[in-house]
């Protein structure tokens, strides 16, 4: 039990770091943690052109996996079919979409932060 809340509170606040990096980067934050019965998106974030659907990684070290390489089709599918209910649901215009991953590695007051814009697509 103490794990899961570890787990939890370590997701949102490299949720916090990710949402920083982005507005840092001249990105409006939207929503945090959309869920529905497709999955879950971490965060949108919107600039004047473009809304993104941003997967956020973390790992403290690179001994298994990298935060990139932890992504694998499932998950990619499962964001994928989530953003489209958004869009189907949501009450602003998504014209224009992508899907980017934001990558943190090391400890987070002092991170290694990756962005992969238009990490994947729909095809």
């Amino acid at each position: 039990m103490t794990k899961v809340a570890s787990s939890t509170s370590v997701g949102a606040a490299a949720e916090d770091t990710a949402i920083k990096f982005l507005n840092h980067k001249g990105l409006r934050f939207i929503k945090r943690n959309f869920r529905s019965k497709y999955g879950e998106i971490d965060l949108i974030m919107h600039d004047e052109r473009c809304t993104m659907f941003v997967e956020v990684r973390y790992r403290k070290n690179k001994k298994f996996l990298t935060p990139l390489e932890s992504i694998d089709h499932k998950k990619v599918n499962k964001i994928i079919n989530c953003s489209k209910y958004y869009i189907q649901k949501s009450k602003i215009d998504v014209d224009s979409y992508r899907f980017d991953i934001i990558t943190i590695t090391g400890l987070l007051d002092n991170p290694d932060i990756g962005w992969y814009q238009n990490a994947f697509n729909e095809d």
